[in-house]
């Protein structure tokens, strides 16, 4: 028997059950009778009046009615009214906005799970109410990714993104502030999750942090490098390894943007010196796991330096790492499993992009650990039984003619090229065997690969022809194997001329390069197929890894001389928050 019923037993002994109102009844009466007040109010506006009735000066303790009601005190029912009224008419109460968002906040963190998530999906609509709580009402949410269910945390990342379209500066700042500095007991969980959604908002959404007060910029970026400091800590750690290295990524892509940095190379190589992910002067052994995913998040942060390694001609102290205390224990990784040889073919990828930018000194100091490599890949003779590891073989070759350009004096004792610039560094002195050997060795790599490009330009072609769906990857991996050869064929003859010429940074794009920006187009025409254009209807620009030119064929090293050695181009108990007051 409910507590709102009562008995009565009549004469002839029978018991009648007469429902007598409790107070939560009257509450529910009382709450109805609020709202029909203010929907009679606005109804005349709505049916003609000329402006808009001032509700405030005539109604505000009658909302005030409906704003107490969310009380823990209150029944459900009256909480589930309030959620349904306050957003309705939370606009015609601008004095009362502090007390709106707090009704409206205690109602998101209810035990009741339905009553949260209608509180939830009405915080946005406050928001283009009031555009000053975007900060407050971004940071709740933030906390509620916390512990929610996955269909609550979808709900709470679709307000999120709603206050990305509304205020993105304001959202982002408000995000990284809780993130950098969360409640005590929530760090490992809410850091993740929010680190995730904001890397999620990275990729889709072009952020413009371009702040106006540079205050607010300063304390955005203190935000950030608290955050970053997390993934430079050897004591700290994501669950997710992988994602924790391309979140990196992605934030320090992000702080690239801002004004600082934006146009100013040098501080933003300063700033990326100062959040290195690792002991520039240390060797990684690649046999611990904890040291490999110390090299995926350098390998990942590097792609964040690339850009300024390139325009400032200067690789150190990351390349001189990469070949001092990397490059030797990679034989580590070769042939060990998938994931560790991705990772070394990762790196020796990535040594390839940025050897460009090394110095002359270091050009010199490392030419004989890659060529010495080179030779251990190349068989003694050209038989049916020679396996190469194309893949080594064309980052050695790409690297090789890199560190040339810089250091052509230093060859003579490496290799038996001989090319006099003048500079101390030159070698002098009767080294022609090493070049016969380098001959032989290079009309071995030759003879091995030639026959390759013809026939797998011919399956290639055939496979196309066929246009099966089924054969598209097949083509995609087919095509980089074809331009990996190819680039090791136009590599290997150029080094084998009787004067030999080095391929410059932008005068040959390697392989992979070529298939990722293929795999990207592949996704891009994917998404427009799903989503169409975007927002503006317009189609995105694609943006392209290098700024190679087109693929020639090489260049002598007297033209070299000509242009100079340079590159010019390149669901727990929730923690409650603190009232929010004006």
């Amino acid at each position: 028997m409910s507590s709102s019923a009562r008995t009565i037993t009549t004469k002839g002994g029978e018991v009648l059950y007469v429902h007598v109102p409790d107070s939560s009844d009257k509450e529910i009466e009382e709450l109805y009778k609020c709202e029909e007040e203010l929907s009679e109010a606005l109804g005349g506006y709505k049916g003609g009046s000329s402006s808009s009735p001032n509700l405030e000066s005539q109604y505000k303790t009658t909302f005030q009615k409906i704003l107490a009601s969310v009380s823990p005190n209150h029944s459900k029912k009256a909480k589930e009214l309030a959620c349904q009224f306050i957003p309705k008419y939370a606009a015609h109460f601008p004095s009362l906005s502090t007390e709106i968002l707090n009704s409206q906040l205690d109602l998101c963190e209810d035990e009741d799970r339905g009553l949260r998530i209608q509180a939830i999906k009405a915080l946005p609509k406050l928001c283009q109410l009031w555009n000053s709580q975007v900060h407050i009402i971004t940071s709740v949410l933030i906390q509620l990714l916390r512990d929610a269910d996955a269909g609550e945390t979808q709900i709470v990342k679709d307000c999120l993104n709603e206050l990305m379209d509304l205020d993105a500066k304001t959202c982002f700042a408000s995000a990284l502030q809780q993130i950098a500095s969360p409640s005590s007991g929530d760090e490992a969980m809410l850091r993740e999750k929010a680190i995730d959604y904001l890397s999620d908002i990275m990729k889709k959404k072009n952020i413009n942090l371009q702040f106006q007060d540079e205050k607010v910029q300063e304390q955005f970026l203190k935000d950030a490098e608290k955050i970053l400091s997390i993934f430079t800590s050897s004591s700290e750690s994501f669950l997710n390894h992988e994602k924790e290295a391309e979140n990196m990524r992605l934030f320090l892509s992000l702080i690239s943007k801002l004004k600082m940095f934006k146009n100013d190379t040098v501080a933003w190589m300063k700033f990326l010196k100062n959040h290195c992910p690792v002991d520039v002067e240390s060797s990684l052994h690649l046999k611990d796991d904890a040291d490999k995913w110390k090299l995926r998040k350098f390998l990942s942060f590097l792609r964040a330096a690339k850009k300024g390694m390139t325009e400032q001609k200067e690789n150190s102290p990351y390349f001189p790492f990469l070949m001092k205390h990397v490059f030797p224990n990679l034989k580590d990784l070769q042939n060990t499993n998938v994931e560790d040889d991705k990772l070394r073919v990762v790196t020796l990828r990535t040594i390839a992009e940025i050897a460009h930018c090394t110095s002359e000194y270091y050009s010199r100091t490392f030419i004989p650990t890659i060529y010495d490599a080179l030779k251990s890949e190349i068989p003694e003779k050209a038989d049916a039984s020679a396996v190469l590891n194309f893949t080594n073989i064309e980052c050695y070759l790409l690297i090789f003619h890199r560190l040339a350009i810089k250091s052509p004096g230093s060859l003579n004792a490496v290799c038996g090229i001989k090319i006099v610039t003048g500079q101390p560094s030159d070698t002098f002195g009767d080294y022609k065997h090493l070049r016969q050997e380098m001959i032989q060795k290079l009309h071995v790599l030759e003879q091995v690969c030639s026959p390759y490009v013809g026939r797998l330009k011919s399956l290639i072609d055939q496979l196309k022809k066929e246009g099966k769906e089924k054969n598209a990857e097949e083509v995609r991996t087919k095509t980089q194997i074809f331009k990996c050869i190819e680039n090791i064929v136009t590599l290997t003859k150029a080094l084998k001329k009787s004067r030999p010429e080095f391929i410059q940074f932008y005068d040959l794009i390697p392989s992979w390069i070529v298939m990722r920006k293929k795999l990207k187009k592949h996704k891009r025409k994917f998404s427009k197929e799903v989503d169409g254009n975007d927002k503006q209807g317009k189609k995105k620009k694609v943006k392209r890894e290098h700024n190679e030119g087109s693929s020639k064929a090489s260049s002598s090293y007297n033209n070299q001389q000509k242009r100079g050695n340079n590159i010019t181009r390149g669901k727990g108990q929730r923690n409650k928050r603190g009232k929010h007051t004006k």
